[in-house]
Parts: C-alpha cells; structure tokens; sequence
C-alpha cells in the first residue's frame, strides 16, 4: 500500500492506494506533522510515502516522517507521464503537473484538459504528450473575498447555497458575478481550448468541481481524487526505475 498526501492551500487531503486502485481517502485541516502521517501510515500496512505540497513544509517535521518511514516528496525533477513544454517549468505548480499527471493515469495516451477548482482555477493542457499550459483565475471564495478586501463598502460573503441565479442585492449581486462570471469563464475557456486544441478530454477535480459540473458544457470526467492519482503514478514510476 502507498500512501500519497496532497497539501493544498485550504487542506491536507491523503489517498491508500493498492497499486493503481484508490482504496481509501481522507481530509484533514491540521498541519502535517508526524502524528497525523504515523495515524494514517497505522491505517493500512503502507509501504511508501509521497507527499505534494503548495505550501511551506517544515522540513524538520519531514525529517522526523521520514525517521518511521520511506518518505518521497514530489518536485519538479520527478517523473511525469509527459514532456513539459512550458516557457517558465521554474515556475510551474507541482499541484498542477500532477493533477496533470493524474488525467494521463486515467486517460493514458489522450489529450486532456484538467480543471482543478480549488483556491484558484487551473486549467492545464496535455496535447500529443505535452503539457503545454492553460490559465489560472480567481476561484469561488477568492472572489468574493477579493471584493470584499479591495472595496470599502462590499460585505464579506461565503458561497451561497444554493447558487444565486439573479442579483437583486448587493450580496446576491456579488454572489450573482462570483458565481455565475466563474461559471460563464469555464464554458468560455472550454470553448476555446477544445477549437485550438482538438478532442481534449475535459477533466474536472477540486474542491468546488461539483458546484462546477452540474453547470459547465462539456466535462467528459469528473475526479476529485486527481492529484493523489498523479502522485501515486509518480511513486510507481519512481519505484520502477529504482
């Protein structure tokens, strides 16, 4: 069994898997630390440990993980399932090279456009085995939050349940522009991705992929464990070219 933990901006998710299958997975909103990894590594007899992560790790936490267990962190001279054709790699998201790399693991040989909704928007194209780029947007909550902390007067608001179909207020106007403006960017950028770049499969995970999918044209596949399959294909092919 491996275990693969994913550290976003707003939580730590982890996936168990057996091989390629995903057995089991788990959120939490503490900081990773030994406790945490030594309670889910008791959980299942797990082998391997990779973690991806988009904040600061504290390195001497992962020193003490790596004291009780065999420990891979995922960065960008690790293994991908395709060539990076970006003009800035320095640059370029570990959580989205393996959200990425999840689509290819599922869609072996196809060309893919992943959109992970989480903090941000990703959009990220795999086209004839390269990943050549997309776009990053605001998600949800960052907008709303934006037009709160960049305004004077506008309130602070959290996404509304269920979503805003018309602003008759000031709060359901902005709930009416984060959501919907979010929902009309996907269809757009969609449009376009799948004119320039010809039979993509559209792939959407994160966090709020499922406020987007009953809403967005298009998606061929919803996966909200994407990034822990990208990081469990990474530790496979880590170990086989040990």
């Amino acid at each position: 069994m491996n275990l693969c933990i994913d550290i976003g901006n707003s939580r730590i998710k982890a996936g168990f898997f057996e091989e390629t299958k995903l057995i089991d997975s788990v959120y939490s909103d503490e900081h990773l630390n030994h406790e945490l990894v030594s309670e889910w590594a008791s959980k299942y007899n797990i082998k391997q440990i990779i973690i991806s992560n988009v904040r600061n790790l504290n390195q001497m936490e992962i020193d003490k993980i790596s004291s009780d267990h065999d420990v891979s962190v995922a960065d960008r001279f690790m293994p991908t399932p395709f060539k990076i054709s970006y003009s800035t790699p320095d640059t370029l998201g570990i959580d989205r090279i393996l959200g990425a790399a999840g689509a290819q693991s599922l869609f072996p040989d196809s060309n893919t456009l992943t959109i992970d909704a989480g903090t941000c928007i990703t959009y990220d194209i795999v086209y004839n085995g390269a990943f050549v780029g997309g776009a990053i947007s605001p998600g949800l909550q960052m907008r709303l939050n934006a037009m709160h902390q960049l305004t004077d007067k506008l309130p602070l608001l959290q996404l509304s349940q269920p979503p805003v179909t018309f602003g008759s207020s000031t709060a359901s106007s902005m709930q009416m522009g984060a959501e919907r403006g979010a929902i009309h960017e996907f269809n757009g950028f969609i449009s376009q991705f799948l004119a320039e770049f010809p039979k993509l499969k559209v792939i959407l995970t994160g966090g709020d992929s499922t406020f987007f999918e009953r809403h967005v044209e298009n998606a061929t596949f919803t996966a909200p464990n994407l990034v822990l399959h990208g990081l469990n294909w990474t530790l496979l092919e880590m170990k086989r070219k040990k």
